[in-house]
């Protein structure tokens, strides 16, 4: 394996496709998006294995088309490089996946590009199954007053299902049944 260091940042050069994959990202966003090779990738961060992983069955074109989505809803070049550096994972996604996940945060819910590329989790989590319901549950515990304080969807989306459970479903049952009921409903 042969190390190479641009501007600081060592890139890994080998036969292995992931590392390989990962030399095509940096090319593709410092050659077609003008990122400086820093901004591109830091092996000293943690997702950048993941993110050599993740990249290894991706070629410039689903590259340039994954780009495009995000752009296409108003995204910087800044934000997709950050939501990059930090959960690579999200250039795996299908350009449905993205774009119905984009439509939902930002469309519907009003969210900026800067927040959610500082929050990336959120675009790799199931809609229908984890965001959607969640966020039904929040807008019901606000609207009849039962929490104290603000809370975000993104608190309640990165809990696990029973920390969920427990913190916003169960603990409300003698206030408001409802709320288990509403959520029973809307999981299934």
């Amino acid at each position: 394996m042969a190390h190479k260091g641009i501007g600081g940042v060592h890139l890994f050069y080998s036969t292995v496709p992931a590392a390989a994959s990962s030399n095509v990202l940096v090319e593709f966003l410092v050659n077609s998006h003008g990122f400086s090779t820093e901004e591109a990738v830091s092996t000293s961060s943690k997702m950048f294995l993941y993110g050599t992983e993740a990249l290894a069955s991706l070629d410039e074109s689903k590259l340039e088309r994954k780009f495009d989505i995000y752009q296409s809803f108003g995204w910087s070049d800044s934000d997709i490089c950050t939501v990059v550096r930090k959960l690579p994972y999200c250039l795996t996604s299908s350009e449905d996946k993205v774009r119905i996940t984009l439509k939902f945060f930002m469309n519907k819910l009003g969210y900026e590009s800067s927040y959610l590329a500082s929050r990336p989790s959120l675009l790799k989590y199931s809609l229908e199954k984890r965001v959607m319901p969640r966020n039904e549950i929040l807008k019901f515990l606000k609207e009849n007053q039962l929490l104290k304080g603000k809370l975000s969807l993104y608190t309640v989306a990165k809990c696990s299902e029973l920390q969920f459970l427990e913190k916003y479903v169960l603990s409300f049952r003698t206030k408001m049944p409802e709320v288990y009921d509403l959520y029973m409903k809307i999981r299934s």
